[in-house]
């Protein structure tokens, strides 16, 4: 069993048989059940947060717009390609164009943008981060 302590947020795993006598009234005065997360989602204020059992219908939701994750660490990486996106479009970073065809049965293309920057450097690690591909 986990306990989550209420004041430090502490968790702790208790050991079988830890309830007993009159420990238990100050067990239940400083701890409580402690929730595993359901998942992660980004936050309106530049956050994250876990989604915990209470937030479970919020969970189809937050699938179908993509702000549901499955680790923290995937919801801070959400969150770095959103503050990258608002970087560029802060530099007035637009598409344009693209251009689309097929190849060998596969689809490949190409698209434009117009920034409002000279220096590539000043841009690249936004575009890398958000469309640079996995590693």
């Amino acid at each position: 069993m986990k306990l989550k302590n209420k004041k430090t947020g502490e968790i702790r795993e208790l050991p079988d048989g830890f309830f007993c006598g009159d420990n238990l009234k100050k067990i239940c005065e400083e701890w409580e059940d402690y929730e595993e997360p359901k998942g992660w989602c980004v936050t309106m204020y530049g956050g994250i947060s876990r989604i915990t059992k209470d937030d479970e219908i919020l969970i189809p939701d937050l699938k179908e717009i993509g702000n549901y994750f499955n680790d923290k660490e995937s919801a801070y990486d959400a969150l770095d390609k959103l503050k990258a996106w608002k970087r560029l479009k802060d530099k007035g970073f637009m598409f344009t164009d693209y251009d689309y065809t097929t190849y060998n049965g596969k689809g490949c293309g190409q698209v434009f943008f117009n920034i409002a920057s000279d220096n590539i450097n000043d841009i690249k690690a936004d575009l890398d981060l958000l469309f640079g591909g996995e590693e």
